[in-house]
């Protein structure tokens, strides 16, 4: 008396492990859903709920809404759904506009503790997750190099710091993901 099978509910060890592994994947499956809808609902309000937002992510935050949602919660773009494609716009112009002003310049331009930190970052990129070839690829380390480069030289209280470039690289993934419309798994495959 009093187990789930005397009352009419089979357990999961009375099922066959195919059945209780397909209904586990279906309970899974159903809660993603409801996950994904939930974000859904926040991201499309007129104005993000941003505290409910911090709540629901604690949880995990379903791939296709981790860029929008990490640019939301740290504030890169506001939370007023009709003014993020203009805020977006114009934070990408500022930081191309960086290019001019501190990637495109000689040596001459720099002052030493511009180049050493130039150089700093140089040696960290092969060093930047080397088991993952998107990590070793060229273009990649050209483009962490300029994304670390700008941002220590417009945050100097911190500057650049041996290891940001860790720091960095899940960003790089999320963005890259959603900018190809891939999974970051897709991005960078786990290596086994």
């Amino acid at each position: 008396a009093g187990r789930p099978e005397n009352m009419g509910i089979a357990d999961d060890d009375a099922l066959p492990r195919s059945s209780s592994a397909s209904l586990a994947a279906s309970a899974r499956r159903a809660a993603l859903d409801d996950r994904k809808k939930q974000f859904e609902q926040l991201l499309t309000a007129p104005n993000v709920d941003l505290a409910q937002l911090k709540k629901i992510s604690w949880k995990g935050i379903p791939n296709e809404y981790r860029a929008i949602v990490w640019r939301l919660l740290l504030e890169y773009l506001p939370s007023n759904y009709d003014r993020r494609a203009d805020t977006l716009k114009r934070k990408r112009k500022e930081y191309f506009n960086c290019f001019k002003k501190y990637i495109d310049i000689s040596d001459d331009e720099r002052t030493d503790a511009e180049i050493k930190m130039w150089k700093q970052i140089d040696i960290d990129m092969p060093r930047t997750h080397p088991n993952y070839q998107l990590f070793q690829d060229p273009e990649t380390q050209r483009r962490m190099h300029r994304l670390l480069y700008i941002w220590a030289i417009r945050h100097p209280a911190s500057g650049y710091v041996q290891g940001i470039n860790d720091v960095a690289s899940p960003f790089f993934v999320v963005f890259v993901a959603e900018a190809t419309g891939q999974t970051p798994a897709d991005v960078v495959p786990v290596c086994r």
